[in-house]
């Protein structure tokens, strides 16, 4: 799969800019840039919820935030 095919101009942004992982910027394109929930991300690819948690904790680590509203807004 091509990455940079799926991934918005916000979110390669913002994955650089973190040093996110593929993982992690599927997870930010996916569930903070569309909405989607944990569990409907999880389902779609076929891990668990906890894991999906798991990548969204390192992610708010490694851009400094302490929440969802935060971690969207370092994309705008």
């Amino acid at each position: 799969m091509n990455a940079t095919a799926i991934f918005s101009p916000v979110t390669l942004y913002v994955s650089n800019r973190f040093d996110f992982t593929q993982r992690e910027a599927k997870i930010y394109n996916i569930v903070i840039m569309n909405g989607y929930s944990n569990k409907e991300f999880a389902t779609a690819l076929d891990i668990s919820e906890r894991t999906v948690r798991n990548h969204f904790q390192r992610m708010m680590e490694k851009s400094g935030v302490d929440s969802t509203k935060k971690m969207m807004a370092i994309g705008m």
